[in-house]
């Protein structure tokens, strides 16, 4: 099974661990808790650190999705300074919430911190679930 999925995977994308799962077993949708990004900022912001403790300071950010308002700041797990890539680039470790009815997006986050998402690249970098 391994050899088989290894061969079926896409370019790029690896394998870190395998485990068996019972077939009883809630799907990964419904354990899935939380979804890390790493965002790599295409422009500096001299203040960024201080844009993202304002975010972090708030006690509520009210938003709308889907003609719904909704507070994104208890969706925002953790959001951090990265360091900086080789290239000079200011980069922002973020996770959030990611539960049914509950699910923060890097997008929303970025708005909050007067960034603008389309000068950004977001890459997703990991799931937590519930064991």
């Amino acid at each position: 099974v391994e050899r088989a999925l290894l061969r079926a995977l896409p370019p790029g994308l690896q394998v870190e661990q395998i485990s068996q799962v019972e077939t009883q077993a809630p799907g990964l949708q419904a354990r899935l808790v939380a979804a890390e990004y790493l965002v790599t900022l295409n422009q500096p912001y001299s203040d960024l650190d201080a844009r993202l403790e304002k975010v972090l300071s708030v006690a509520s950010l009210p938003r709308e999705r889907r003609g719904k308002p909704y507070d994104l700041r208890p969706l925002i797990l953790d959001l951090q300074r990265q360091t900086d890539d080789p290239e000079g680039c200011q980069r922002i470790l973020m996770r959030l919430s990611a539960r049914e009815g509950a699910t923060g997006r890097p997008e929303e986050v970025l708005l909050c911190a007067n960034i603008d998402p389309l000068a950004a690249c977001i890459h997703r970098t990991g799931l937590n679930f519930v064991d």
